[in-house]
């Protein structure tokens, strides 16, 4: 008998220890046991978390931020958003762009029916503004959901619902993508096979540009929701997507989001039934096959040479070789700050410069980054000079 209860104890201690290091809960404020964590979504620095928090009569988005002890704020509404219309609608799978200044969520204004469209706010002077409609053909009369921006802003992730027959208990829906020629966003077109594969939502793509880690519901539907992991070959193909297998359960895992060095995934975890479902936003480390692959993280501030005062400027992340603008980033307006990712294994030329301004470069290579890596580097321009 003593054997037998020693032999549960060590059962008990020893799985619970594994599953807590494959699964770690965050703390509050980020989940409560006063409200469910949903549509979660953890910026590229890691530093910006976006929820919705699902009370039991309201749905309400939220901004967190991890201060310099390393904990995470209490969530701010984010009023500009959850009260810009006085018709009552829902809002879905909020994201932030490469810098957290812009979001995109879904929204959609009729339950029933649950059609839905992609909208987005900007951060202007500190604050988030009235959100707009994205443009066709982004949005359509087929509806829209769970949208993802590139980091480089040059490419648009979304889902459009479909009917699926052998997987009618799910929401199915089919991974689309768009790219902005010329200023204009091209007709969507969706991800080839095998990356949609008749069920398949939430893409969100790594820093690298070629790392798409994604929801999907395969093999029947025997595990539910997984979140699976795709990388990009060249433009139009893509490897085989395989689920991560420390997630690869009868629970539902969706809502991926993969900040920084990529060494953790985040995402929300569901499980339960009912009134006593529960869901929490989680992490979990991930196997060196499902990482990213390395890239460099730039950042600083861009200031006046002569006063210190933080610009409002621009910079071009270009090709050395034949010139060409692989993507444009800008400084916060308030504080001159900027932040960008350079993907492995190129030259870059970093210009910067702003109307009335002198011009300032940089060259940077990534053709033998060992690790991700985060560097600094301040910009001073200048208006006048006195010689």
């Amino acid at each position: 008998m003593i054997r037998l209860l020693l032999f549960q104890l060590f059962f008990v201690i020893f799985f619970g220890t594994v599953f807590s290091q494959d699964r770690v809960i965050l703390p509050a404020p980020i989940n409560s046991p006063e409200f469910k964590t949903v549509s979660p979504y953890i910026s590229y620095d890691g530093k910006s978390i976006l929820f919705i928090k699902e009370l039991k009569n309201k749905r309400v988005l939220v901004e967190s931020k991890l201060n310099n002890y390393g904990t995470w704020s209490k969530p701010i509404h984010i009023d500009a958003i959850n009260m810009f219309d006085s018709v009552p609608f829902t809002i879905d799978a909020p994201v932030y762009n490469y810098d957290a200044t812009e979001i995109y969520f879904s929204l959609r204004y009729d339950e029933k029916d649950a059609n839905s469209d992609i909208y987005f706010s900007k951060k202007v002077n500190g604050k988030w503004q009235k959100p707009e409609k994205m443009p066709e053909p982004i949005n359509s009369n087929e509806g829209e959901f769970d949208p993802f921006i590139s980091y480089d802003s040059k490419f648009f992730y979304f889902v459009r619902r479909i009917e699926n027959e052998d997987l009618k208990k799910f929401e199915c829906f089919t991974i689309y993508v768009s790219e902005k020629r010329n200023g204009e966003w091209t007709k969507p077109i969706p991800l080839p096979e095998p990356v949609n594969d008749g069920c398949d939502r939430t893409p969100r793509l790594a820093p690298d540009g070629v790392s798409l880690y994604f929801t999907s519901v395969r093999d029947g539907g025997k595990t539910k929701a997984d979140i699976y992991f795709a990388k990009k070959i060249t433009k139009n193909a893509w490897m085989a997507p395989v689920p991560i297998d420390t997630l690869y359960n009868q629970e539902y895992e969706s809502f991926p989001s993969v900040p920084l060095a990529g060494d953790y995934l985040y995402y929300q975890y569901g499980e339960g039934k009912g009134k006593k479902r529960t869901e929490r936003f989680v992490k979990s480390e991930l196997k060196p096959e499902f990482k990213p692959e390395k890239t460099a993280h730039i950042y600083g501030i861009v200031t006046d040479l002569n006063g210190g005062k933080p610009l409002d400027a621009k910079i071009n992340v270009v090709d050395p070789n034949t010139s060409i603008i692989l993507f444009t980033a800008k400084t916060n307006e308030l504080t001159g700050e900027y932040s960008f990712f350079l993907q492995k294994g190129k030259k870059y030329r970093i210009d910067v410069y702003k109307d009335g301004y002198s011009h300032s470069f940089f060259n940077y290579s990534t053709e033998k980054l060992p690790k991700f890596i985060e560097e600094r580097k301040d910009i001073k321009l200048y208006s006048e000079i006195d010689l």
